[in-house]
């Protein structure tokens, strides 16, 4: 429906342009000139209708002199003069005199033509325009709503009511009452226009709700402006003081911070432990069962090269070795274990396969009492711990590593499992050993990190 509607306004603003345009500027002008002398040029003049040229101009200068403003200072002279002035200009104009003969034969457009309205809008003023189109636009949009509902209604019953039409006549006259009562739901449920819904009613009820709540709008306003401004002045203040806290953290001096390991660094730069803790009696029993290849004078000389090349405190030292010696751990600790209690290096020739006699006694006193030698150069190393250190064997060592990661941090009553898994170490044992090997783990990091620098 609007949309017909729609095509109907533009059909007749084009009809309303096409005829406006087909007058022009000239046109328009001459019309205003008629209609402000409102009297025959010629007789205005004091001349005939069949006057030429000259006489026109003849006559301007003789009514020039009369009514010039110069010459003529009464009362309405400029007004008169201004007229003439205007008469003449179109008289002297062959083609607008010709126009002004049409008009004089036919007179001026009239009402029933739309160059009659569109002079009279260009006539008026900013404040006339606008309460023109605005009386303009209410009586065009009351009569769109009101079409609106009409073209609704006439479909409601063409529609929704035809079912009522093809019924006979007796079905008619016995259902009559119930055909008016639904006819009459059906059209009530149409919403007809409202007065309120036209947009001079509209302009006027926000005019009024915006006066009505100018003092609320306005503290929300301001509220939202404080809001805001208060926001940037937090954001400021703390970056100001992101910056003064990192100025001061870049001022203050830098200080070693120390670390002790957790149980699993300790043991992963120890040997790798055993799922199972059996006693040194029952792995020189497996020895036999391990080592397939025989072991000889070389390969015993370049376990003891392997062993300075990977000193204690290496991660994963004994399968570096046996990388190096084409071996297993396994094989290689078990040969070690063998070596150490035999006393089997002492018959091997220090300068053998390029190893001298200072390597060779540094090795064999590092392997054979590594505890004592770091213990030896603390400063704060007791002679309680020294003692308890020495005793371990590398079975109960093993069996410790297994219990550290069977156990870790937080275990309720964990140096006791600990210890219950170590045999013959009670907990003060443990614990003694783990602050041992705790201990030389630091000093071992300091003395690479001394010897890097």
């Amino acid at each position: 429906m609007y949309l017909r509607m729609t095509r109907y306004v533009i059909f007749a603003t084009f009809l309303f342009y096409g005829s406006v345009s087909a007058w022009t500027q000239e046109d328009l002008e001459l019309f205003d000139v008629v209609e402000d002398v409102n009297e025959n040029f010629y007789s205005f003049l004091g001349l005939s209708k069949d006057v030429d040229t000259a006489g026109i101009k003849k006559a301007y200068r003789k009514l020039s002199l009369q009514y010039h403003p110069d010459k003529n200072k009464e009362q309405g002279s400029e007004d008169k003069f201004r007229k003439i002035v205007a008469v003449v200009e179109i008289l002297k104009d062959e083609e607008k005199r010709k126009k002004y003969h049409s008009i004089l034969e036919n007179g001026l457009p009239d009402w029933r033509q739309p160059v009659f309205y569109y002079r009279r809008v260009r006539k008026m003023g900013m404040s006339e325009l606008c309460v023109f189109l605005l009386v303009l636009v209410t009586l065009g949009q009351h009569v769109v709503a009101w079409a609106a509902y009409w073209e609704r209604k006439f479909e409601l019953e063409e529609t929704v009511l035809a079912k009522f039409k093809r019924r006979d006549k007796r079905s008619k006259k016995a259902n009559s009452a119930v055909e008016d009562e639904i006819r009459a739901s059906y059209i009530e449920s149409l919403e007809k226009p409202q007065y309120r819904d036209l947009l001079v009613v509209r302009l006027v009820l926000f005019l009024a709700y915006v006066v009505r709540n100018l003092p609320s709008i306005t503290r929300e306003c301001l509220r939202q402006i404080q809001e805001r401004r208060n926001r940037v002045v937090e954001e400021a203040s703390s970056e100001d003081e992101a910056y003064d806290d990192r100025s001061e953290r870049e001022r203050r001096p830098k200080r070693r911070v120390r670390v002790i390991p957790e149980a699993s660094e300790v043991t992963s730069n120890l040997s790798p432990p055993s799922t199972e803790c059996s006693t040194s009696r029952e792995s020189e029993a497996t020895c036999s069962d391990t080592c397939k290849t025989p072991w000889s004078e070389d390969d015993t000389v370049a376990l003891i090269r392997a062993m300075k090349k990977y000193p204690t405190g290496t991660v994963e030292r004994w399968q570096k070795i046996a990388d190096l010696l084409n071996r297993t751990a396994d094989e290689v600790i078990l040969v070690m274990k063998q070596l150490k209690k035999s006393n089997l290096t002492a018959n091997i020739v220090p300068h053998a396969q390029g190893v001298t006699a200072h390597d060779y006694e540094s090795v064999t006193a590092f392997d054979q009492a590594p505890t004592i030698r770091l213990l030896a150069d603390s400063a704060d190393g007791g002679a309680q711990l020294l003692q308890k250190a020495d005793d371990w064997s590398q079975a109960q060592q093993k069996c410790m590593e297994a219990a550290l990661q069977r156990f870790p941090k937080g275990t309720e009553d964990r140096w006791d499992r600990i210890a219950e898994a170590v045999p013959g170490k009670s907990r003060e044992d443990c614990m003694l050993r783990f602050k041992f090997l705790v201990e030389a783990l630091r000093r071992r990091k300091v003395e690479e990190k001394s010897k890097t620098n």
